[in-house]
């Protein structure tokens, strides 16, 4: 047998690897696992530990932090950084800062792993074999993935492979377009030699199928339109489809639950695979976006957009506000738009519940109609059967007619007003009222209605403190704050039990899913003059969800398309940036709460810093260590 190095790849635990970024290439930590890459199990294990990358904070755990940053999402406070992004959503970032090193370094450990079972695999002499060629394309595609992104947020990055990986650690930056050109070389790679899999099987694994998907997303950055599509196309003939059901794309599959879920879902062209039995430690915090009402608990890392959720288009065509003021009326629409927060809690909120004493309360106490002291952070309501509850807003009915008749994907991503969910050791709110201090949760799951009310005095105007702002409530959730919820993702129930923990989901993340790979098929024939190809492919994924065709597809259809369905998912940030609209599309929107008021930030970038592809500093640690990088324009520090 040929003597190799044996170095620590990683079996499937992140603590094997210590090595936090590229200036550490060249240290070799010969005293820890041994893995003989002669034997393919062995091989193979080692490959788990390139893959386990993927769910490395700033790489694809969290990754639903990154519509913070966009017009879809805004997150609160910035205290729980590897998942809200608020410095980035905010424009907060500089040469010192440790979301930007953290992001630099821990792509940079996913192409290291990569790099390291390159080399090693190589110089075994196992990469002669089919199974050996394979493994390799599959590293090859891990490495291209995080190379495409190092460029999308730096422009020109230090080029490290199998080749120059222990022998050069402080090389200088390559140029974005030699970066490209070996990104496209090792998917061209992996296409020619990873696994022809199943749809709807292995959907973990990068196979031939993720090999062509991102190669097309490459040659759709460069806008290399043609060689776009013939590789999008390659993946249209290997057998994915949509998922029958879109809501249960995002849920579990298994024993009691649904059969088209995450797991097993043809749709899923490449994803972070998670466990199902939550056995390990694998998977994304569920309680970043769940609220609690729910088994996950709720600290809402990230909350949709107002402004991003009225920009949903109904189902006949007309805008949100053409169908607002229809269903709700000259009255309804007027105090839906008002500026004065008591028409807005006239609107919104369940104002029938009561008042608060003034003086004779406490800050924070709140009383119902008969005087009695009710907790504001009892929102999320288990629905009663015979309807005792008297303290919805008029609208209410109105409001849930108004959500029936949009998109339906508005509905399946987020928990909206007056809308049910399934709960989860919930409190029954009328028990409550009647006994507050006798009344024991209920175990297991209840139906949940989203109700948000207001807080009135006597003469029902709104209870505000000197800072202008009221006392409101949607749902039950982190600090009372009233912005809307996520419902993608986010477990409803206990999931039949795999919720064993509200840290760790047993939801795939997609990286690529099939509806990804239509819709930027169309966007390559739109921006290649071919816009009749298109519109049979956005059909194909508005019919999904029961939208009307188009005949005419334009790029803005495509975009609008693409922030409805990706939502939550992590690529609006990316797609705004492709297009080079993010500063035009996110410059000025504030972060508001339900009721429009609390704002909590206006969005603002500097364009000359932030548009464009190499919009990031160089982390300055990174130049300190490494000499021979040298910083992006705006960013020298002087």
């Amino acid at each position: 047998m040929k003597t190799i190095n044996k170095y620590i790849l990683g079996l499937c635990a992140a603590a094997m690897f210590t090595m936090t970024s590229c200036y550490d290439l060249d240290q070799l930590p010969n005293d820890q696992v041994a893995i003989d890459f002669t034997n393919t199990t062995h091989a193979e294990q080692a490959l788990v530990g390139v893959y386990n990358t993927l769910n490395i904070d700033w790489v694809y755990g969290g990754r639903y932090g990154w519509d913070n940053c966009s017009d879809i999402a805004w997150c609160s406070n910035g205290w729980w950084p590897s998942y809200d992004h608020y410095d980035i959503a905010h424009g907060n970032i500089n040469v010192w800062s440790t979301r930007v090193r953290d992001t630099w370094r821990n792509y940079y450990k996913a192409v290291q792993r990569a790099n390291r079972f390159i080399g090693n695999l190589q110089a075994a002499g196992a990469d002669g074999t089919a199974r050996g060629q394979e493994m390799v394309g599959e590293a090859k595609v891990i490495r291209a993935l995080m190379y495409f992104e190092l460029t999308q947020l730096w422009g020109d990055v230090p080029l490290y492979n199998e080749e120059n990986v222990f022998e050069e650690a402080n090389l200088p930056r390559t140029s974005e377009a030699e970066v490209r050109a070996q990104i496209i070389s090792d998917l061209e790679f992996a296409a020619a030699h990873c696994a022809d899999v199943t749809p709807g099987t292995k959907v973990g694994q990068a196979s031939k199928g993720a090999a062509y998907a991102l190669l097309g997303k490459v040659y759709l950055w460069n806008k290399q339109y043609t060689e776009a599509i013939n590789a999008f196309n390659q993946v249209i003939n290997k057998g994915y489809d949509l998922n029958p059901s879109y809501v249960n794309l995002f849920r579990p599959s298994g024993a009691g639950l649904v059969p088209d879920g995450a797991d097993n879902s043809k749709e899923m062209v490449f994803a972070v695979e998670h466990s199902k039995d939550m056995t390990n430690r694998y998977g994304f915090a569920t309680q970043h976006l769940s609220t609690r009402s729910a088994k996950g608990g709720g600290i809402n890392v990230s909350r949709p957009m107002p402004t991003w959720v009225y920009s949903f288009k109904a189902k006949d065509g007309k805008t949100f506000d053409e169908k607002a003021r229809e269903i709700l009326g000259e009255d309804g629409y007027a105090l839906f738009k008002s500026d004065d927060i008591n028409d807005r809690v006239k609107f919104w909120g369940s104002v029938a519940i009561g008042y608060r004493e003034g003086d004779e309360a406490k800050d924070g106490e709140t009383y119902d109609k008969d005087g009695n002291k009710i907790d504001k952070f009892q929102i999320g309501r288990v629905v009663a059967t015979d309807g005792s509850f008297n303290g919805y807003t008029p609208y209410r009915d109105k409001i849930k007619a108004l959500w029936a008749a949009m998109d339906p994907r508005l509905g399946y991503t987020v928990i909206l007003p007056y809308e049910e969910y399934d709960g989860y050791g919930t409190t029954n709110y009328d028990e409550y009222l009647k006994d507050p201090d006798n009344v024991t949760p209920v175990l297991g799951t209840k139906r949940v209605e989203s109700i948000v009310w207001g807080y009135v005095n006597k003469d029902g105007t709104a209870v505000t403190n000197t800072h202008g702002n009221t006392n409101l409530g949607l749902l039950v959730q982190e600090y009372g704050q009233t912005s809307y919820l996520w419902r993608k993702f986010v477990e409803e129930g206990d999931w039949g039990g795999r919720i064993a923990s509200r840290s760790h989901s047993p939801v795939n993340w997609p990286i690529i899913r099939f509806a990804d790979v239509l819709l930027m098929l169309a966007e390559a024939y739109v921006s290649s003059g071919q816009a009749a190809q298109a519109a049979p492919l956005v059909n194909r994924v508005r019919g999904r969800v029961g939208m009307p065709a188009k005949s005419n597809i334009t790029m803005a259809d495509i975009e609008y398309e693409r922030c409805m369905e990706f939502a939550v998912e992590g690529l609006r940030y990316w797609d705004l940036k492709r297009w080079v609209k993010y500063c035009s599309t996110v410059n000025g929107l504030e972060e508001v709460y339900v009721f429009g008021i609390n704002r909590q930030s206006t969005k603002n970038f500097d364009e000359a810093r932030w548009e464009g592809l190499g919009c990031w500093p160089i982390p300055q640690a990174e130049i300190n260590k490494n000499p021979n990088l040298e910083q992006n324009p705006g960013w020298v520090v002087k």
